[in-house]
């Protein structure tokens, strides 16, 4: 023991042992689960509406006009 490193002491693990049983879960949960995630994601969206002949000319005339601004930049 003399010719080892550290006097013969072994150094800790490297990966905690805490996390590997959180990872795996407890032996005797078969039973029980958590309560599920809420995966929606909240994506605001703009809802179509329907206008009137001279409102969605105005509205084409503002998206043109848009489209040709950017274009121009």
């Amino acid at each position: 023991m003399a010719d080892l490193p550290n006097g013969g002491e072994v150094a800790p693990p490297l990966v905690s042992t805490k996390t590997d049983a959180r990872a795996n879960g407890p032996i005797g949960s078969a039973g029980t689960s958590q309560p599920p995630v809420s995966t929606t994601t909240t994506v605001t969206t703009t809802k179509t509406k329907i206008v009137g002949g001279d409102r969605q000319q105005e509205i084409a005339r503002q998206a043109k006009a848009l489209r040709d601004e950017r274009r121009a930049t």
